[in-house]
């Protein structure tokens, strides 16, 4: 089933309508977005040669609002259309893993354009683009440790998308944030992870590179004791750079990284454009 989005776009007397319809209005990381239009003649015949179904991304970067074409798509009309005709056509793409997930500055929309017009024709029509499975996965193993994902966290700084937690049991009073930053692979994730920890009555950054396979992803309880080790680990050892392996899925982290690391990171896509 497509859900229904309308997009009523004026012609003069004889107005023409474009319904756009999703399959659903939420997608993930690396899914294929599905939909179609069916494009509605008037009154009158109408000599429209092209629709553009265009995706965009807005987000909010010190407290300026800025948007980025993400996806166009080219929608040949043959012949026109006569008196209240119908024509339904579809339009497909890959959501790259390298995108924004939507957050409560990362928003997503639809516009339809015709080639007569270069100024908008249809209402913005938004959805969301979420977090793969896998991903998410991980994201619950910080929340079942006791860590609260922060408000101001999926924000865009120009160069890669950060998910901000605060400790609200596990490492409280020890650590006042834990910050990452991932990049998805068909292998698993590279989490550049970052600690702000009390440490000496000052607080310091602590970096961590850690590899996290599907296989241990796929795990939740092995997983979570994972993240656990890691971030006590981090606290125990804070200087001194080593490579350590996980017994079974032969993880590995490392002490630093630097941001130009992040090639692959959530929201690369973005900055490269932005």
């Amino acid at each position: 089933m497509f859900k229904n989005i309308h997009s009523n776009m004026g012609y003069g007397d004889g107005d023409i309508r474009v319904d756009l319809r999703l399959s659903k209005n939420q997608y993930a990381l690396g899914e294929t977005l599905c939909g179609e239009i069916e494009v509605i003649a008037g009154s009158v015949k109408q000599y429209i040669n092209q629709i553009y179904v265009r995706c965009y991304v807005s987000f909010v970067i010190d407290n300026h609002e800025q948007t980025q074409l993400v996806y166009s798509y080219p929608i040949r009309i043959q012949s026109g259309l006569d008196v209240n005709e119908r024509k339904c056509y579809a339009f497909t793409f890959g959501i790259r893993e390298d995108l924004l997930v939507s957050s409560h500055t990362t928003t997503y929309y639809f516009e339809t354009k015709s080639n007569k017009r270069s100024e908008s024709l249809s209402n913005r029509e938004y959805f969301e683009i979420v977090p793969p499975s896998y991903l998410q996965q991980l994201i619950d193993s910080f929340q079942q440790l006791g860590f609260q994902e922060k408000y101001g966290s999926r924000r865009f700084n120009g160069h890669y998308q950060e998910f901000v937690f605060a400790p609200a049991s596990f490492l409280r009073g020890k650590v006042e944030e834990v910050k990452f930053v991932a990049e998805l692979s068909r292998e698993g994730i590279l989490l550049n992870l970052k600690l702000d920890a009390y440490w000496f009555w000052r607080e310091h950054e602590l970096k961590r590179q850690v590899w996290f396979s599907h296989e241990l992803l796929d795990r939740p309880s092995e997983l979570e004791d994972f993240v656990e080790f890691v971030l006590q680990d981090m606290l125990r050892n804070p200087h001194f750079p080593h490579i350590d392996f996980h017994p079974e899925y032969h993880h590995y982290f490392s002490f630093v990284y630097s941001m130009s690391d992040l090639s692959r990171a959530i929201g690369s896509f973005v900055a490269r454009v932005f």
